[in-house]
């Protein structure tokens, strides 16, 4: 395996599993219908590299050597299935040309370690085999893995000092340089903004401080706060907000490049309606910096909406899907499923009770309460909900609003209005935005 060390702790097994149970922290529940599959064929419930989740890996999965424990890659996950019992678990690093087994617990936990080399592409696969012989789909865990020496994070935080390093140096065409041709909001409005940000405004100093950035398929999202202060052409007074605010920077090149803006904008502040994708939940309430077409610049109360006019928000496909048992309703083909194929949520029968559960549409949601939909203006732009581990008895959440992002970067929210007696057809309210924004007005 060009050099590189694959050992599987054969004579480490219960160490490996005990490194495994300690972080595989979620209750086993057979979950087979998530994924597509019958409930004799395995599935894989959790895999994690070091800490970093592979669940939803596509195409690369990339760490740097600071992600590394020691040197090593941890790969530790749970396998589950509905009939049967979890009889072996087989890895490659190879694409294949090489199953190497896994040590595995009775419960379905397995772990094993590997020594990656810079500069090596490794084609993982893992796979579960029941002991009727059942196997996995390879496919849902396949992909290349990489060490590499550069990190993502980094390069996306030094993208967006560097944005406001330009803003507060009055630079356009610097500004300009950093943001992607693919700018989520309209580039010729951002383009007119900043240059009316430096003719209404001298003397802009911007303080952040970065709370979090998360990176993955080649996009990096910074959640950060902000004290900004400016003094106004117009009237000479000096102006400050403190708030929070976020931005997405995608891959280009070497370095990240700007892809959209949350409100309120740090930078753009004359036309945040035209180049803000949503508002930040936390701001909403903050006195934030804005500013007239005359150059009148003043603080405001931040809004649920980008615009007051709703401008941001104004794509959203109303439906109603009416689901009998084992039916699925995917939003993104607005159409009728079966829990088998790519859904956004599910009603289903595995065994002898009645469930609904996400599916592969949703990246992941949150809570919104018992409320009419119509109600709910926004939801998060970032929600923390892992979807895997909603599975409720369609009964006790009658009325209840969930909020999706879905797996191609829209929102919707969906909620359950009529289940019928508990006995179908469950009849679904569902309001899927089409412009990429979490607002609903």
């Amino acid at each position: 395996m060009n050099k590189t060390s694959f050992f599987l702790f054969r004579r480490m097994t219960a160490i490996a599993l005990l490194v495994a149970g300690m972080f595989l922290a979620h209750p086993a529940s057979a979950q087979w219908w998530r994924f597509g599959s019958d409930d004799t064929e395995p599935v894989l419930a959790d895999l994690l590299f070091n800490n970093v989740s592979a669940m939803r890996v596509e195409r690369t999965l990339e760490m740097t050597e600071a992600d590394l424990d020691n040197g090593r890659v941890l790969v530790r996950g749970r396998a589950e299935v509905g009939q049967g019992t979890i009889g072996r678990i087989e890895a490659t690093l190879d694409g294949g040309t090489s199953w190497t087994e896994v040590p595995l617990n009775d419960k379905g936990l397995f772990a094993f370690a590997f020594q990656p080399e810079k500069g090596h592409t490794y084609a993982f696969s893992i796979r579960a085999l029941s002991t009727i012989g059942k196997s996995s789909n390879e496919a849902d865990h396949s992909f290349n893995f990489m060490l590499t020496t550069e990190n993502g994070r980094e390069l996306a935080k030094d993208a967006f000092n560097a944005l406001i390093e330009a803003y507060m140096n009055r630079d356009r065409s610097s500004f300009m340089a950093l943001v992607s041709d693919d700018f989520s909001g309209n580039i010729t409005a951002l383009d007119n903004a900043i240059s009316d940000d430096f003719r209404f405004f001298s003397s802009i100093r911007i303080t952040p401080t970065i709370r979090s950035v998360s990176a993955a398929d080649g996009r990096a999202n910074i959640y950060f706060s902000f004290t900004r202060q400016v003094r106004s052409n117009r009237t000479a007074q000096l102006l400050q907000d403190t708030a929070v605010s976020s931005v997405t920077l995608v891959k280009d090149g070497e370095g990240y490049k700007l892809y959209d803006l949350a409100a309120p904008v740090i930078f753009g502040v004359s036309d945040p309606a035209n180049i803000a994708s949503y508002v930040t939940d936390e701001a909403v309430g903050d006195q934030v910096l804005v500013v007239d077409a005359d150059g009148n610049a003043s603080t405001e109360t931040q809004g649920q909406d980008v615009a007051d006019d709703g401008a941001s928000s104004s794509t959203v496909d109303d439906t109603t899907p009416s689901l009998n048992l084992d039916d699925a309703y995917s939003i993104l083909s607005d159409s009728i499923t079966n829990p088998f194929l790519a859904m956004a949520f599910a009603v289903a029968s595995p065994g002898m009770s009645t469930e609904f559960f996400f599916g592969s549409e949703a990246d992941a949601y949150e809570d919104l309460g018992i409320a009419s939909i119509s109600s709910i203006a926004s939801m998060s732009a970032n929600p923390a909900g892992d979807p895997t581990t909603v599975v409720e008895d369609p009964s006790t959440i009658v009325g209840r609003v969930y909020g999706l992002k879905l797996v191609d970067g829209t929102y919707a929210l969906i909620r359950l209005a009529n289940d019928n007696g508990g006995i179908g057809p469950w009849v679904f309210e569902c309001r899927h935005q089409l412009n990429g924004t979490p607002n609903f007005n």
